[in-house]
């Protein structure tokens, strides 16, 4: 797998976040997997291994208490995800072809399973995005009252469609399944809208994640060119920390 040099260490919350994706095998189904910012650990550190299966193993007896009506308290496990806000990284003045106006419905604790509702559009200007598209994800985590610029970096070479597809399954339900074409993973040219939709942002290649706040910066283009900067920023909720018990 390709990999790409961090600028720092991260063995904290971000670095057991880090082996969190590993184990979750993010990937892109039969074509390569995509590039994850990773740093080899030293070997004093090599328990982090097996705190991850912890990790999983502590999911899997919170998913018994959550059938018990018991809360779980923890800063990993399975997750619920929330956008709080959508908008655009281009430069001013220079609008790029491919964008989104979205808004989404504010999170309601009192129904924790309700899913948000989306109204908006896509729109794809020029030319389609498919599989000759390169995607490239920067993550940023709210820490110590900032953003944490490039904590995680996901870079896709290609497949971008696939990619989304796959890992953005319920984003791609919404607004392209309607129109997407057998045998092909393409997005044509147009505007593509929704109102008042309900959208599941969990991921089924990330099915364990920390709880907290994420700015993900969305680029995407073929060669060297650049299509969207876009920008969604969300929340990671704890799912078994509501029960549906008495």
């Amino acid at each position: 797998m390709l990999t790409q040099r961090c600028p720092t260490a991260r063995y904290g919350r971000e670095g057991i976040m880090q082996q969190l994706l590993e184990t979750a095998k993010l990937t892109r189904g039969k074509s390569q997997p995509c590039s994850v910012c990773t740093r080899q650990a030293p070997a004093a550190l090599v328990s982090v291994m097996a705190f991850r299966w912890s990790i999983i193993l502590v999911a899997l007896i919170a998913r018994q208490a959550d059938v018990l009506g018991k809360s779980f308290n923890s800063f990993a496990g399975p997750w619920i995800g929330y956008v709080d806000r959508f908008y655009l990284c281009e430069e001013p003045n220079h609008p790029l072809p491919w964008r989104w106006h979205l808004r989404g419905t504010h999170f309601n604790p009192q129904k924790p399973t309700e899913l948000q509702l989306l109204t908006g559009n896509m729109t794809f200007e020029k030319e389609p995005l498919d599989d000759s598209t390169w995607i490239k994800v920067l993550m940023a985590v709210w820490t110590n009252n900032q953003w944490k610029e490039n904590s995680f970096i996901f870079h896709f070479k290609d497949k971008g469609c696939t990619a989304i597809k796959e890992n953005m399954a319920g984003f791609y339900e919404i607004f392209f399944k309607k129109t997407e074409t057998q045998g092909a993973c393409i997005i044509k040219p147009g505007v593509y809208e929704v109102n008042n939709a309900p959208i599941n942002w969990n991921n089924p290649n990330v099915p364990v994640m920390m709880y907290g706040r994420y700015r993900q910066k969305l680029f995407a283009g073929k060669k060297d060119k650049v299509n969207q900067c876009l920008v969604a920023e969300l929340r990671a909720i704890p799912k078994l920390a509501y029960s549906q018990g008495p």
